[in-house]
């Protein structure tokens, strides 16, 4: 009876979450929307840029870098029971750390021409 009602409480609940419509959208096709917008705007929200330099073209290149670090399952041991046949394993778990490097090109006026981001970018959900 316990499993039944587990059961039905997960299927409903990942039935409402299938119903939301949501999808997610890849770091760099997310980033995309700051195209045409001013550099100060993008400094606004990340942050002072980590590396600045003027091309032949006129145009600055800008790098922005985000890094996080996040416990994540690395690997597994394994382990034997010796009083029993029974095999077993634990997982690893260990801090990773994630970087995500980012290039923007503007031009003389700051208006932003092109982004590209590399890395352990993270994307996000949206509806």
């Amino acid at each position: 009876m316990k499993n039944s009602l587990l059961i039905t409480v997960v299927s409903i609940g990942l039935l409402t979450l299938g119903g939301c419509g949501l999808k997610y959208i890849a770091h760099n096709d997310d980033i995309q929307r700051y195209v045409g917008s001013n550099i100060e705007e993008v400094i606004s929200v990340w942050g002072a840029p980590e590396a600045t330099v003027k091309l032949p073209t006129g145009k600055t290149a800008y790098t922005f870098t985000t890094e996080k670090t996040s416990m994540e399952r690395t690997g597994s041991v394994e382990s034997g029971d010796r009083w029993s046949n029974k095999d077993s394993s634990v997982d690893v778990y260990s801090n990773v750390k994630k970087v995500c490097k980012i290039s923007v090109v503007a031009d003389p006026k700051g208006k932003i021409a092109s982004l590209s981001s590399k890395g352990d970018c993270d994307g996000r959900w949206t509806k």
